[in-house]
């Protein structure tokens, strides 16, 4: 239960194991961000861009 208002982000899918006082999800207060709710974070980016880096190394070794 959250006592502010905004755009619940970070769900976690039905049937995930957590345990008492695990964070499910945040809640973002900025009415401005609800575009980026349906994009790839920058870090997210940089996490994918750098796995592919890693395997087109290992592929053309």
């Amino acid at each position: 239960m959250t006592r502010i208002a905004g755009i619940l982000r970070g769900l976690l899918r039905d049937g995930y194991p957590v345990t008492p006082g695990f964070k499910v999800a945040d809640v973002d207060p900025r009415r401005e961000e609800l575009e980026n709710c349906f994009l790839i974070s920058d870090k997210a980016r940089c996490i994918a861009g750098s796995v592919l880096e890693l395997i087109a190394a290992n592929l053309w070794k």
